[in-house]
């Protein structure tokens, strides 16, 4: 009788259960997961990375400054470009600015932030405003039951298996992977768990935290030598 073995890997749910077989620690699962959150977000402003760039449009509605509610995953801002063009034929491009007398007396265009929402100036009523912004990831939840994930990818065949839920079209697949996976976890699912082990080991005082801490570290370089980052406009 042939056992046909699954592994699963590159989601939240597949790391957490490795971290607590690698460390014997199961006990700490709640730790586990923030620990693996904590380094998803700082593996994630280690640059400008392409996948987590976001761009959109907004039209301009009646009320003149135009707000703008704040993404709840954005990190910063990459263009914002008005619909209009400077003296030189160039498409303007705003910058952020601190409200003063000065300014809202002004024509310039320039924004703001004030609470959760941006607010642009120098737009009119119906106006298309093209944008770009860099995001963090999305908090991913931890299954403990596997007969409960969205989605699971397996290393022996290299595809993804989907919960009943989440079968049927290629969004819903989309959907399916998008609550239990991210590309940083997919691609660099090592450099996530090292980064969660060390955390866990420091905390409990373990002696293999060097160790962890020492390839979490070392992979961080070799993210930022992998990928491709956006550059920075001057």
């Amino acid at each position: 009788m042939t056992t046909t073995t699954e592994t699963e890997t590159g989601t939240f749910s597949a790391l957490i259960d490795e971290a607590k077989l690698r460390s014997g620690r199961a006990d700490r699962a709640a730790d586990l997961i923030a620990y693996a959150r904590s380094s998803m977000r700082e593996c994630t402003v280690l640059a400008r990375f392409q996948q987590n760039l976001i761009e959109g449009t907004f039209t301009v509605g009646s009320t003149i400054p135009h707000i703008f509610k704040r993404p709840v995953n954005m990190r910063q801002w990459q263009a914002i470009q008005y619909p209009y063009f400077d003296s030189h034929g160039q498409p303007v491009f705003v910058e952020e600015k601190r409200p003063s007398k000065f300014q809202t007396q002004g024509t310039d265009y320039w924004f703001y932030l004030t609470g959760d929402s941006y607010v642009f100036n120098g737009l009119a009523v119906g106006d298309l405003v093209k944008y770009a912004y860099h995001s963090y990831l999305t908090k991913l939840t931890y299954y403990s039951v596997i007969a409960d994930r969205p989605a699971r990818y397996i290393i022996e065949s290299e595809t993804w298996e989907y919960h009943a839920d989440y079968i049927g079209n290629t969004e819903l697949n989309d959907t399916g992977e998008a609550k239990v996976s991210n590309w940083l976890l997919f691609y660099w699912y090592d450099l996530i768990l090292e980064g969660t082990l060390a955390k866990l080991y420091k905390t409990v005082g373990d002696t293999r935290q060097s160790a962890s801490y020492a390839l979490y570290k070392q992979q961080q370089k070799d993210l930022l030598a992998g990928e491709s980052q956006v550059i920075v406009r001057s």
